[in-house]
């Protein structure tokens, strides 16, 4: 009801022709010009591409493509090659609506009251994790009938995404429905998903019901991997659950659909999973130069191996560590760090101070290739035949 008193409300403030052509400048002028009511017309199988983002002015402002096709003919909005934007369309104004519309090429972003985002196809959308579109402090918003489309060469981390955390924002008489989601194979929710319906830190009542993730991938492991999440979010990633809440985290009263899955624990970053994870990787002589702290220089299935800002290094699996050289410089590196660790060109690992050597191998001019597992014994030396000379339990 208020979506129609909404439509009837609109001053009819419309370009006089429609944009044919043009960049992000075209519609940001024509916005801008038009002031609050702007209804900015784009022809039909015009292509717009951008280099920065289309920013509303103004309340009640509008872009959509002339007549209000819904098929092929909508005009396409598209982020131009070496492009850096990250959002497409932008501001925080009452009323706003984009309609008719196909966004091609990156993920929209807004944060609005009573906008009505609707008959849009949105994709190929960014790069790995990343949200298509974020909706923060938005009461009265209408999100319909819209299709997500994520590119087949990265994984979306949300297609429609309502968070607030950092503004405490209401959403009262927010309405996310009929919306067709696809990330990299799938219609409706399916292909390669994490977590399609993830709900933690909600109030005042929700309602989530009628949705469908039977096209999602399984099992997740297949795609996605969740060693560096919570314990929470591992269990639920390895129940190959869809829909999940943390029960605790939604106050007032709520009406989940039959299939949701309960977390035993806070559910926090859903961020944190990546793309499948292997057992082991291979270093060539030469190839392996870093300084302390810089963070962990293999990350497989279950352990990562890093260069602490000790001089030591350390395996680590599921956080605890199964095997250190340590070898530890008491003041620690400094900074900027004085430490590095090589797996030289003459086949030697080993670790340094200033450049004075503090513990090695001891395989330089026999070494060929270094071979990170995660499995015991975590890290081998091999020569040229592949025959190991060196591993972790002959590190003292």
């Amino acid at each position: 009801m208020k979506t129609r008193a909404l439509l009837g409300a609109l001053p009819a403030v419309a370009s006089a022709a429609c944009i044919s052509s043009g960049d992000h400048s075209t519609i940001n002028n024509a916005l801008r010009s038009g002031g609050a009511g702007a209804v900015v017309q784009l022809c039909e199988n015009a292509l717009i591409k951008i280099v920065d983002q289309i920013s509303f002015t103004a309340d009640d402002q509008e872009i959509l493509t002339q007549n209000s096709p819904t098929g092929s003919t909508r005009a396409t909005i598209q982020v131009a090659p070496g492009s850096s934007t990250n959002t497409l369309i932008a501001g925080r104004f009452h009323r706003i609506k984009i309609k008719n519309i196909q966004l091609d090429g990156n993920r929209g972003g807004a944060g609005f009251e009573q906008a009505t985002i609707v008959n849009n196809d949105i994709g190929p959308c960014g790069q790995s994790g990343y949200n298509d579109q974020v909706i923060f402090g938005s009461p009265g918003t209408t999100v319909n009938n819209n299709a997500t489309i994520s590119s087949s060469d990265y994984l979306g981390f949300g297609a429609i995404n309502t968070v607030d955390g950092q503004y405490h924002g209401s959403y009262a008489g927010v309405k996310v429905t009929n919306n067709k989601i696809q990330e990299i194979t799938g219609n409706s929710i399916s292909g390669h998903v994490v977590f399609p319906i993830a709900v933690n830190g909600w109030t005042g009542g929700l309602t989530v019901s009628g949705n469908d993730a039977s096209g999602v991938t399984k099992p997740k492991s297949s795609f996605s991997h969740a060693s560096h999440c919570v314990d929470p979010i591992q269990q639920v990633l390895n129940q190959n659950a869809n829909f999940v809440y943390f029960p605790a985290g939604v106050t007032g009263s709520k009406n989940l659909q039959s299939d949701f899955v309960a977390s035993n624990g806070n559910m926090t970053n859903f961020l944190c999973t990546s793309l499948p994870l292997s057992d082991s990787k291979v270093f060539q002589k030469g190839q392996l130069d870093i300084v302390s702290d810089s963070g962990h220089f293999t990350d497989l299935h279950g352990v990562i191996a890093q260069y602490q800002g000790d001089n030591n290094v350390v395996v680590l699996q599921a956080g605890k560590p199964v095997w250190a050289i340590g070898h530890t410089l008491g003041p620690g590196c400094s900074k900027p760090s004085g430490c590095r660790m090589r797996f030289g060109a003459d086949g030697n690992l080993g670790t340094c101070y200033n450049n004075a050597l503090q513990w090695s191998s001891n395989t330089g001019g026999r070494g060929s290739t270094m071979v990170v597992l995660n499995k015991a014994p975590w890290i081998q030396i091999k020569d040229g035949s592949g025959n190991v000379i060196w591993d972790t339990t002959k590190s003292n």
